[in-house]
């Protein structure tokens, strides 16, 4: 898996991944791949056309305590490109975004894609 960090002037760190997600956007079910990440939201890869504006879940698999577990997100499509939609996570503590953000550095980590 290759990652790297991008650097812009977003307020939450972002990160170029592939890593396979589950979705479900305005009633349609996405199996593919995301292309970012950050503890704001995430960028899905997908041929299907989306619009704006429209619900989201989002499940991930993330580090925990025990292993690797499904984390289920909420969220709107706040983008679509040709390629995929970018979903804005919904609902997230402060305290949820910062673990959720030490999550992603350390599955980064594990997988060897963050140096």
């Amino acid at each position: 898996m290759t990652t790297t960090q991008i650097n812009d002037n977003r307020q939450h760190k972002r990160y170029n991944i592939s890593w396979d997600v589950d979705a479900v956007i305005d009633g349609k079910v996405i199996q593919s791949t995301a292309r970012d990440i950050s503890s704001n939201g995430i960028f899905i890869n997908t041929p299907v056309e989306l619009h704006a504006g429209k619900d989201a879940c989002v499940v991930l698999s993330l580090p925990r305590d025990n292993g690797i577990k499904p984390v289920k997100l909420h969220g709107k499509s706040i983008r679509t490109e040709p390629n995929g939609v970018a979903i804005e996570f919904q609902g997230l503590s402060p305290y949820f975004k910062d673990f959720f953000e030490k999550s992603i550095s350390e599955l980064l980590l594990l997988s060897g894609g963050l140096s």
